[in-house]
């Protein structure tokens, strides 16, 4: 940013006294390009020509077709313009001359046509070097940000930039760009020093001043993923393993060869529950070491306190979080026990599209954290601050919203169920009252033939007699 000292800062005013230069503004691409086509203004510009389509050949000796290479509107005055205008009158087409070549893109397609580029204007475009692929013009590579530098009524269709000279350019800016960027490079750092292996604190071999002390962990290579917490490096850590027989390694294996794996942690962040404990079956603490180390000898992994998970200890005296029933524990264990009830994959489900809107939040407070230090720099942060507060709240309200349509939509599809279930209920009863109808009507009509039977039974007795 370069600025006058004695200006002050005015919101939203575009002046001379405060210019912001980018490197793209130093770097840039000249480019003698040749109006084939123009488009019209509007607002003050209207009925005026204001836009122009410009063509380059593919190489020198080509000059028989143009190909469309970019458009542009900026960079001249309104006298330049009209006089642009005023030369073009006469030589205008609404069809594409067979000269030009173009994708036919409406990008591309202008409101009118030159139609002998013969008799148009040579225009002097700037760019960012950096030029970009496109499918709009035919040339298939176009500037960034093109402005016009100038008229150039000294040159011709003869005279024009190629795309060879074009793509030949962009090259060379590039490799120039980086051998300055290696040379301040090696210039800033220095000699690049390189530490001898033996140095490494995640050597395996012994170290100088490294003594043998016990073969206790030869049969084991040891993974530590998290440290930072305890009172012992990550270094001290490694080098009392190694002291004691066992190697280090600094990435998950799945397979470690003649050697058993130990993965251990000093603490539970997001890549030991999500990555690493679903692939063992026991995670050992950091306490688990160095009780072995304190005694000399393999302590067992049954205290709560020596393991972060431990599937192998599922059995009678534990319950289903390692708590056994009959041995006492401390602090340290009960500390442990509640870690280990917020076991991953433990948690209820949360709905597909309410956690594609989490991410995409997550996601734009990243984006957001990334673009408050350019903000911060720039005078026009304190007015874009309060824009910029207003989008989030716009944004958090989206998504507010979207969480309450999710929640809806699980409402309405509980009350579906339970409309469902009703009717099932329903029906349920309707039958079984039916069943127990029959059944009645059955038992009546029972009844009624056995009063009958005893009727007819009297009636022959009294007969008889």
């Amino acid at each position: 940013m370069v600025k006058d000292l004695s200006s002050e800062w005015v919101a939203a005013n575009r002046g001379y006294e405060w210019l912001k230069l980018k490197p793209d503004y130093v770097n840039e691409v000249e480019v003698d390009a040749i109006i084939i086509g123009a488009t019209y203004g509007t607002g003050k510009r209207g009925g005026r020509l204001a836009q122009y389509l410009l063509g380059i050949p593919r190489g020198k000796g080509h000059s028989d077709y143009l190909l469309t290479f970019c458009r542009v509107g900026t960079g001249l005055s309104e006298a330049e313009q009209q006089q642009i205008h005023d030369i073009l009158q006469e030589n205008l087409s609404d069809e594409m001359p067979a000269m030009y070549r173009a994708t036919g893109h409406r990008d591309e397609t202008p409101h009118v046509w030159v139609s002998d580029p013969e008799k148009s204007i040579v225009l002097e475009v700037i760019g960012d070097v950096r030029t970009i692929a496109t499918t709009i013009y035919a040339t298939g590579r176009s500037l960034r940000f093109p402005r016009v530098k100038r008229m150039r009524g000294d040159k011709g269709i003869h005279d024009l930039t190629t795309l060879e000279e074009v793509l030949e350019q962009k090259t060379e800016e590039i490799i120039a760009k980086r051998k300055q960027k290696e040379a301040a490079a090696a210039k800033r750092k220095g000699k690049k020093i390189s530490v001898p292996k033996e140095f490494l604190p995640s050597c395996n071999e012994k170290g100088p001043g490294l003594e043998p002390q016990s073969s206790m962990f030869s049969r084991f290579l040891f993974f530590q993923i998290t440290a930072g917490e305890g009172e012992t490096s990550k270094e001290e850590m490694e080098s009392a393993i190694r002291a004691h027989g066992g190697k280090v390694t600094q990435n998950f294996v799945s397979n470690a060869g003649e050697r058993e794996l130990i993965c251990f942690a000093d603490h539970l962040n997001w890549k030991v529950k999500n990555v690493i404990l679903p692939k063992v079956d026991t995670l050992y603490t950091s306490a688990w070491v160095f009780q072995c180390i304190r005694e000399g000898r393999l302590v067992a992994c049954d205290r709560p306190k020596y393991y972060f998970k431990n599937r192998l200890l599922v059995d009678a005296d534990h319950d289903d979080y390692g708590d056994s029933f009959t041995e006492e524990i401390d602090t340290e264990d009960l500390k442990m026990l509640l870690l280990g009830m917020e076991e991953p994959g433990k948690e209820d489900p949360i709905h597909p599209e309410l956690m594609h809107i989490l991410v995409e939040l997550q996601e734009s407070w990243e984006r957001q954290e990334e673009e408050e230090e350019e903000q911060a720099a720039s005078p026009a942060g304190v007015a874009g601050g309060a824009v910029k507060q207003k989008e989030e709240r716009e944004e958090k309200t989206e998504v507010t919203v979207k969480a309450e349509r999710v929640e809806r939509a699980e409402d309405n599809g509980n009350r579906k169920r339970k409309v469902v279930k009703e009717e099932e209920l329903s029906v349920q009863k309707r039958v079984r009252a039916e069943r127990d109808g029959a059944k009645k009507e059955e038992g009546e009509a029972a009844e009624g033939q056995v009063d009958e039977t005893v009727e007819d039974l009297d009636a022959f007795i009294d007969g008889f007699f």
